[in-house]
């Protein structure tokens, strides 16, 4: 793994260079953040263009939370279907896991193939954790929720978040529901 430009112990996924897509490029993380608030879906938008098979998620993880349960990654299609879920991350998430670690969470029951509903569509990923002491962080852009979500309706934010109660089983979204901001996590795909 080779080291981000950006927070320090950072690293990039050794799979990096063979994403399918990816919320920003992970030169621009310079901070950890923990999701806005457990049961609550952390969405990220990732820009598909393509049929896409999709296998992982991959994300960061800047420091593990504390008694965490139900934790989650999950793909949602743009209209709000959800597409697949990981099996629950709550050990490697939580007290047993490590931080500065690049991980890649499988899609349970996967690989899954994306068909873009139009030509400028995109996937949401998300990140979910049921209940927590403190939450785990992520790696993040500085300051992204402020500008990012400009111009851009409910149903296509670039970052935004879905509560959901505390679950095992993630539902589908209504996207015009998505509420505006939250912290711009990155996120990949593969």
């Amino acid at each position: 793994m080779s080291t981000s430009g950006g927070v320090a112990g950072a690293t990039l996924p050794a799979s990096y260079n063979d994403l399918l897509g990816w919320t920003f490029d992970l030169e621009c993380c310079v901070q950890a953040v923990a999701p806005t608030a457990a049961a609550s879906l952390q969405l990220l938008r990732i820009p598909i263009s393509v049929t896409t098979t999709v296998t992982n998620t991959l994300l960061t993880i800047a420091a593990v939370g504390n008694t965490v349960t139900h934790c989650y990654t999950a793909l949602y299609t743009s209209a709000g279907t959800v597409v697949g879920q990981s099996a629950d991350q709550s050990s490697a998430w939580g007290t047993g896991g490590s931080a500065f670690t690049a991980l890649t969470v499988a899609l349970s029951g996967g690989p899954y193939t994306v068909t873009p509903l139009s030509s400028d569509d995109f996937v949401w990923g998300a990140i979910y954790i049921g209940t927590a002491v403190s939450l785990p962080t992520f790696y993040a852009a500085q300051n992204l929720a402020a500008f990012v979500n400009l111009g851009t309706t409910a149903s296509r934010r670039r970052l935004g978040t879905y509560a959901v109660s505390n679950t095992a089983t993630l539902p589908n979204i209504t996207p015009g529901s998505i509420v505006s901001g939250g912290n711009g996590m990155w996120m990949g795909i593969n």
